[in-house]
């Protein structure tokens, strides 16, 4: 059933986890969707330093790219079996870090996919999230934030430091996915979140957790990175 405002909360939320990299199995998704359990989340966590690194190699050399490349792939094949999902009344919620370095051009992306599917396919509502990629701060020799970044170890300044910045971001937490959420997305894609972020957000959403109620907040954090390492510890998850 579409879980209500009166549901959330009265019964532990159900996420899973779909973390990738490039190189691994598209069919995540669509099996984790079609799976015996059924869950109300997914979220799943694409980036890492390296990986923002090769994104912005990618966007230099192609302005239509900077975003991870295997997400969209795999929402394809998940797509009809979500639609029909949706149509059985069950909702479902999705968040991941794939946007990269252009969370809008993945998000547009996705809309123009689900636009195919007719009346129910609009219903799908696409969200996405930035305020990571601070490059253009960091780049600009009269800015006051390139200024003040110092190496933590030795206290060096950029231009001490000798290379020029490909990539830089400063890591966002939960609160932009929440918003989206309680705005109705059922879809959302983030830059640079930390890897928590985006089960920690469902856990905060769901329970109606207030910013200042840290002792859940941090049991949503420990378990927004169990769920975003699950191959290496369990698939599903509830808070």
């Amino acid at each position: 059933m579409k879980y209500t405002s009166s549901e959330r909360g009265t019964r532990p939320i159900v996420i899973a986890g779909i973390s990738a990299c490039g190189g691994d199995r598209l069919d995540a998704l669509l099996q984790t969707i079609s799976g015996p359990i059924p869950v109300d989340a997914i979220c799943g966590d694409y980036l890492a330093e390296l990986n923002l690194a090769w994104l912005s190699s990618q966007l230099a050399d192609d302005p239509s790219k900077g975003y991870e490349q295997s997400f969209l792939p795999a929402l394809k094949l998940a797509a009809d079996k979500y639609i029909e999902i949706r149509k059985q009344g069950r909702d479902i919620k999705i968040a991941v870090n794939a946007g990269g370095l252009r969370p809008h051009a993945l998000a547009k992306q996705i809309r123009e996919l689900f636009d195919t599917y007719g009346e129910e396919g609009k219903k799908v509502k696409v969200a996405w999230i930035t305020g990571d990629n601070v490059l253009d701060q960091i780049k600009d020799p009269k800015s006051k934030a390139r200024a003040s970044i110092k190496h933590l170890t030795y206290g060096t300044t950029i231009e001490e430091w000798g290379y020029e910045p490909i990539t830089a971001n400063a890591y966002i937490g939960c609160a932009g996915i929440v918003e989206a959420l309680e705005r109705g997305a059922d879809i959302i894609i983030v830059g640079r979140c930390t890897d928590a972020s985006a089960a920690q957000a469902f856990g905060r959403w769901w329970h109606g957790w207030k910013e200042d109620e840290f002792d859940k907040l941090a049991l949503g954090l420990v378990t927004g990175h169990v769920i975003e390492c699950g191959t290496y510890a369990v698939r599903f998850f509830s808070l």
